[in-house]
């Protein structure tokens, strides 16, 4: 949060409070897209890896190539989530969104409005090359122990 502070450019000491509040805004979409994304890496996996092995593919291949393709899926779709939550933390741009009954929903309205559609997925490049080798070295680890 204090990242995001700083790199919004703040640079007054009476925002030091802001940056050490609990992030609790748009922690909900996070966590849930969390949930749903990991459900659907491991579940899409192991029946990807199955299919795969199936059809005569390698046990690299079969353990790999549905990680590595889920993953990625799931990041992008979750991309415009986490950053909009991010945004809440400490964005002040955004500051509008905290009165707003969904302040997620308001900060992809003002993204969307303002910067395009493609503002929504800003970052998504990076976020894959960061969390599909997680995902990947996970699932593998758990084929290879069974």
């Amino acid at each position: 949060k204090a990242a995001t502070i700083g790199q919004s450019g703040l640079t007054s000491s009476g925002h030091f409070l802001e940056a050490v509040k609990p992030p609790y805004r748009g922690s909900f979409a996070v966590v849930s897209g969390r949930t749903w994304a990991q459900a659907l890496i491991f579940f899409g996996s192991d029946k990807g890896s199955t299919w795969l092995r199936r059809q005569g593919w390698s046990s690299a291949t079969s353990s790999v190539l549905p990680t590595l393709l889920i993953s990625a899926y799931v990041q992008v779709a979750n991309q415009p989530f986490v950053r909009s939550s991010v945004m809440l933390q400490g964005d002040p741009q955004v500051r509008f969104a905290h009165q707003s009954p969904s302040p997620i929903l308001a900060v992809l309205q003002y993204l969307w409005r303002t910067e395009g559609v493609k503002a929504l997925w800003l970052g998504t490049g990076v976020s894959i090359v960061r969390t599909v080798p997680k995902y990947v070295t996970a699932v593998t680890a758990k084929d290879k122990m069974e």
